[in-house]
């Protein structure tokens, strides 16, 4: 699957979660370690992102974080510095966001205000 196609799914998956679990990350910084551990970790919603390897996973997160597609906004300066130069290097290692776990991230706001995010889904009650 495209790279933009798999951030455009994982923004998706998270605003999903933020709207159905923790509404207050709407304007509200969250961390980095949240997004990977409750928010949308690899086992429950890889199918969602369309990734089918973990490193497919940690791929798309390291990206989103480092700012593509301009989804979110990495609170910390020297931690985005990072992110981004190890995705510019030949081989980067994409779970070096771990190392960043504590690290604020922010939603971008003009995601928010144009009504781009996902609807909740209805679930229907079985009767």
């Amino acid at each position: 699957m495209e790279t933009k196609t798999v951030l455009a799914r994982f923004h998706s998956a998270l605003l999903e979660e933020i709207l159905a679990r923790r509404p207050e990350y709407l304007h509200a910084p969250f961390t980095v370690a949240e997004i990977y551990q409750n928010l949308v970790p690899y086992g429950t919603h890889r199918d969602r992102i369309g990734v089918e390897m973990n490193g497919d996973y940690e791929d798309a997160l390291l990206r989103l974080l480092a700012g593509e597609g301009g989804y979110v906004f990495l609170e910390s300066a020297p931690a985005l510095r990072a992110l981004r130069e190890e995705l510019a290097s030949s081989n980067p290692n994409t779970g070096l966001y771990r190392e960043y776990a504590a690290v604020d991230v922010r939603l971008n706001p003009a995601f928010l205000a144009a009504g781009r995010w996902p609807r909740p889904r209805m679930r229907r009650r079985c009767q």
